[in-house]
């Protein structure tokens, strides 16, 4: 992005946001296994940061992937997925 303060602001909106939601479905069904995703996920769209060239945006993409399966994991924890009969 060419605006950094809205970059940073939507990382740390969505870290907050993904945080609050899968901390507090972590002791409802108790694994932790979405929020350690979750947590690798973002500690890769951090070091992309640091990082420069072409492989940034693939990596980017790898990020938001793993915290996108952490949400889905959490999901299927709380057995929110309706089952066929």
């Amino acid at each position: 992005m060419d605006n950094l303060f809205l970059e940073w602001g939507l990382i740390l909106s969505t870290f907050l946001i993904a945080g609050w939601s899968l901390v507090r479905s972590s002791t409802q069904h108790g694994s932790y296994k979405p929020l350690i995703i979750a947590v690798i996920g973002f500690s890769i769209i951090l070091l992309v940061h640091f990082l420069e060239g072409s492989l940034e945006h693939y990596l980017a993409a790898i990020g938001g992937t793993a915290i996108a399966y952490a949400h889905y994991i959490n999901w299927r924890l709380l057995g929110c997925i309706v089952k066929d009969n």
